[in-house]
């Protein structure tokens, strides 16, 4: 009898198979009737992979939009615990808009595989896995937070996005848009501007919302044949689950950590969706409010009435608790960021601000004596040092036109002033500015909701400024 014997290590299924056929033709010709071939036609059990094991930590924190300073890197091995090289490893994000170097590799000389992973742009637990066929995958945490306090932008425009937005809302830094005619979420990356996904809605979305702080869903609404509020997750961009609302929803605001949901329906009355118990309330506030503003702390909402009233609300049970009145009109509100005071434009050159707290006083700032200037938009950068003024209208001695206008706003206890800083965003209808957590970056929605008539050749847009 004559006994084939393959080499044990370092052949490919392909080698060995060809091998073993050449011994069978071997063994055919010279080997008695009798004989028995005895051939390997698999590869041998110590170079099958049995085990992956993570090479150095599985857990990470690190800014969101960071690349980690250690690699995701893993090792594969044989039963006898021995490193095996050329196995296939695939590396995904299962959670969170990450980018890894290499998504698919094949181990080195000593079993191992890495690849270079950066943080998506959500705040929040981020997971990659690494898998091998057959084998349990090997689970990758990181802790996306955000970056310290930086201050506030600089007015440079770096992107804009064209499409009619019917709302936006920014986690950590990632922007959410809702588009009404093409019934989808965008996921916009401010400091990439790259888009990173889309959700497409049933029926059009008329406004979104999301927590700035927890790990709560985005919020929004749909006004089809059934008013419905949807929750969308931020991570996987799925929806996730939905509830009916008694009228079609016109705008939405949200707490901070996303607990407490508040709608503004057709019908004149406001829905208040507590997430936790899943439970839906409603209380009559008479009119329609054009403007939802969640003050800090999360206990108190204002709403900018169609009759030019503002109205105090408390968002734990919809109760007024106020009622102001210092102007006919109210296109857009802003209150600052330590909660004192109240800013109010009215589409006029001038930003009405109203003290919350007896500390405070009412103040005004005219952008413009002349008139020439309208502003439709507010905001004031997270560290309440600047009050931005998105303005429609031209200013001839500046040498700029429609522009995004800079006032100092240091405290509720000093005047607040404009010095004629400002920075060319031509955002002719400008209706809304937020900022992102750490006022790095900044959104001015260019949709002409506040305009009764935008120009024939306005293109709506959201601008992205860092």
């Amino acid at each position: 009898m004559r006994k084939v014997i393959l080499p044990q290590f370092g052949l490919s299924a392909v080698r060995l198979s060809a091998l073993a056929a050449a011994a069978i033709a071997a063994c055919t010709s010279g080997c008695k009737d009798n004989a028995v071939a005895s051939v390997i036609t698999t590869p041998p059990i110590d170079a099958i992979p049995a085990e992956i094991q993570p090479v150095g930590q599985t857990t990470f924190q690190d800014y969101v939009g960071s690349e980690l300073v250690n690699p995701v890197k893993v090792v594969v091995r044989t039963r006898d615990r021995r490193p095996i090289q050329g196995v296939s490893v695939h590396f995904a994000v299962i959670v969170g808009d990450g980018v890894l170097s290499l998504a698919t590799l094949r181990t080195d000389t000593f079993g191992a595989a890495a690849s270079r992973w950066t943080l998506g742009p959500t705040p929040g637990e981020q997971v990659v896995t690494a898998t091998v066929s057959g084998l349990t995958p090997v689970r990758f945490t990181a802790m996306a937070v955000l970056p310290p306090f930086q201050g506030h932008p600089n007015g440079i425009v770096v992107d804009s996005i064209r499409g009619l937005s019917s709302g936006v809302a920014i986690i950590g830094r990632l922007a959410i848009l809702s588009h009404p005619l093409t019934r989808e979420l965008v996921f916009v990356d401010l400091g990439t501007k790259a888009t990173l996904g889309r959700t497409l809605m049933p029926d059009a979305p008329v406004d979104v919302v999301a927590p700035t702080t927890g790990n709560g869903p985005i919020v929004t609404a749909t006004s089809g044949r059934v008013p419905l509020l949807w929750f969308v997750d931020a991570a996987t961009r799925l929806r996730a689950d939905s509830v009916e609302l008694p009228a079609r929803p016109m705008r939405l605001a949200m707490t901070s950590t996303g607990s407490r949901v508040f709608v503004q329906m057709s019908n004149s009355r406001m829905a208040i969706f507590d997430v936790s118990s899943h439970s839906l309330a409603e209380v009559a506030i008479g009119d329609t409010a054009l403007v939802m503003r969640m003050a800090p702390g999360d206990s108190l909402l204002y709403l900018g009435m169609k009759s030019g009233d503002v109205l105090e609300v408390s968002a734990i049970n919809g109760v007024v608790r106020r009622k102001f009145k210092v102007t006919k009109t109210v296109v857009d509100m802003f209150v600052s960021p330590d909660g004192k005071t109240l800013l109010i434009a009215d589409g006029t050159t001038i930003v009405h601000i109203v003290a919350l707290v007896p500390e405070a006083r009412d103040e005004a700032i005219n952008f413009d004596e002349s008139e020439t200037l309208l502003i439709y938009a507010l905001g004031v950068t997270p560290d309440g040092m600047q009050l931005w003024a998105a303005a429609t209208g031209d200013l001839p001695y500046m040498g700029i036109g429609n522009s995004v206008f800079v006032a100092r706003f240091q405290t509720a206890h000093s005047m607040t002033s404009w010095n004629g800083a400002g920075f060319g965003v031509p955002a002719a209808n400008a209706n809304r500015i937020l900022f992102d957590a750490n006022g790095r970056y900044a959104i001015v929605q260019d949709d002409g909701a506040n305009r009764v008539q935008p120009s024939p050749d306005f293109v709506p847009r959201v601008f992205i400024l860092r």
